[in-house]
């Protein structure tokens, strides 16, 4: 019984943390198309060098807005490796971790995220909490920020 709750709210956790990559792409989709549209209204400007500098400035979002969207882009591409239905015996990518220092869905690193009322944090491999994280089983301990922690679950 207790499997089936812990997979009940991994699916949960899977779930949001699908709907939080779609907006941040929704997000940066619509920064690009801003900047793209400064852009072309910067070309329809007067001449001189504060026509320049516009023009640089709305070339330098249209970039920065390209790069977010590539990035978002990327983070979901990860999405169907995490395999939300199989159970984890060890921290790796798709596990849901329970630990004294926390809730971690170890994925990619989006950030925090609400299930009901307990907190998720979505990191990844390569972070440092990650890489103290991974492969380690349950009652193990793992060190963050000079914090000894222990891996209560995995799902």
């Amino acid at each position: 019984m207790l499997i089936f709750i812990q997979m009940i709210i991994k699916q949960q956790v899977f779930n949001e943390f699908c709907r939080q990559i779609d907006l941040k792409i929704h997000a940066a989709s619509q920064s690009l198309v801003e900047a793209n549209e400064s852009v072309l209204s910067e070309t329809k400007g007067s001449v001189g060098d504060k026509h320049e500098t516009g023009r640089a400035m709305a070339q330098l979002e249209v970039e920065k807005a390209s790069k977010i969207l590539s990035e978002t882009k990327l983070m979901k591409s990860i999405i169907q490796l995490l395999l939300p239905e199989k159970i984890k015996m060890k921290a790796e990518l798709g596990a849901l971790i329970e630990t004294d220092l926390g809730i971690f869905y170890l994925s990619t690193g989006i950030g925090k995220i609400q299930i009901e009322n307990q907190i998720v944090f979505c990191i990844g491999m390569n972070s440092p909490i990650g890489k103290s994280m991974l492969d380690r089983k349950i009652n193990e301990n793992f060190i963050f920020l000079e914090n000894v922690g222990t891996i209560l679950k995995i799902s």
